[in-house]
């Protein structure tokens, strides 16, 4: 790790800390060790740096880790990845996040009811991956993006895109095929101009901003679809994913 990956892993631990459910020193250590299922990945695009890091999030009888659980090296059912980047006065100025678990164990009773407990839209990720797939293999991969967000000042500068393809490039690490899915809704900011405290209420005012999404993740080699449900929206909104099945093949 050189002093530059140092100090943005630090930063990046220290922001969120305080949601962390490993302590961030252990962390650190579990990164700078290379110790399996934590992996870290710094680099700088176009005056923006991306910090990628993983960890387990939930072990085999479905409790969050802790961080003594963490440090007794147990067994883990799915891991947690975030993305952090930052502006060149090392600011915040757009994050995403993801759930990533072994294909086969999505449906292990387990991960969907922790998936259910975390959020409707998570509940609804493994929804569509449980209907519109059944030839999942031990060696495949579910990415479930839980957010993903750039600020207002930063948009239309390719920094999403960047986002997405750094996810699966770092995430493609053999061959295999991985299955993403995420949410068109638009997300809250928690920094910066743009943060605010008021959680986000579901409304048709926001379908354009879901049409747009779905252009946007289409472009990218997603498939927009839009769920017929028997739980609507209590103003009409509709429910808008995009889903993709990619497979990395290494000669």
């Amino acid at each position: 790790m050189n002093i530059t990956e140092n100090r943005i892993l630090k930063k990046s631990l220290d922001i969120l800390s305080g949601w962390l459910p490993i302590d961030k020193d252990v962390l650190f250590d579990a990164y700078d060790q290379q110790k399996t299922g934590c992996r870290y990945r710094i680099e700088t695009v176009s005056h923006y740096t991306y910090c990628i890091f993983t960890f387990p999030i939930l072990n085999r009888d479905g409790e969050e880790v802790t961080t003594e659980m963490f440090q007794e090296n147990g067994s883990f059912l799915m891991s947690l990845l975030i993305q952090l980047v930052f502006d060149e006065n090392t600011e915040i100025i757009a994050d995403s996040a993801l759930y990533y678990l072994q294909a086969h164990q999505i449906h292990n009773p387990v991960i969907l009811d922790y998936l259910e407990q975390e959020s409707d839209w998570l509940y609804w990720e493994s929804y569509i991956l449980l209907n519109m797939f059944d030839d999942f293999s031990s060696e495949d991969l579910i990415l479930m993006y839980s957010n993903a967000y750039t600020s207002i000042d930063n948009r239309k500068q390719n920094i999403f895109h960047q986002m997405i393809q750094n996810i699966e490039s770092f995430m493609s690490v053999k061959e295999m095929t991985v299955y993403s899915v995420i949410s068109l809704d638009p997300d809250v900011a928690c920094y910066g101009k743009d943060k605010t405290d008021k959680p986000y209420i579901y409304s048709m005012k926001d379908e354009p901003q879901r049409l747009y999404n779905a252009k946007l993740l289409e472009n990218m080699g997603f498939h927009p679809i839009k769920l017929e449900t028997d739980e609507p929206v209590e103003d009409g909104s509709l429910l808008w994913f995009a889903y993709k099945k990619t497979s990395y093949v290494y000669l």
